[in-house]
């Protein structure tokens, strides 16, 4: 029963993805897919940190774009590509991390062990 309610699950979302995104959205976030589109829209249609604006298209829409949030307080910072939002989940969204990987990264151009 498992797999065929996954079946269905899949079929359900190639129909209707941008349905299956704003449910998403709206659950996790508490924002409609328009207001999502109306944030990156804001941001210039690009990445708020690496301003990329390169994306994957899925049947003519936007899908490289997440939604960037503290984890703290739940509140949304900004629309942020793929790439630099898993990698501030990774620093753990630490200032200090962050600014420990710049110094690291000065200090180690160039250098040839």
């Amino acid at each position: 029963m498992g797999e065929s309610l996954n079946a269905i699950r899949r079929l359900r979302y190639k129909a209707n993805p941008l349905k299956h995104k704003n449910s998403e959205l709206k659950k996790l976030y508490g924002i409609t897919l328009d207001e999502f589109y109306a944030m990156l829209k804001s941001q210039g249609n690009k990445c708020a940190i690496c301003g990329d604006t390169k994306e994957k298209i899925n049947e003519g829409k936007r899908f490289n774009f997440q939604v960037d949030h503290c984890h703290k307080t739940g509140r949304i910072r900004g629309i942020l590509c793929f790439m630099c939002n898993n990698a501030l989940g990774k620093w753990r969204d630490s200032v200090e991390i962050l600014t420990s990987a710049i110094a690291y990264i000065n200090n180690s151009n160039g250098k040839k062990f």
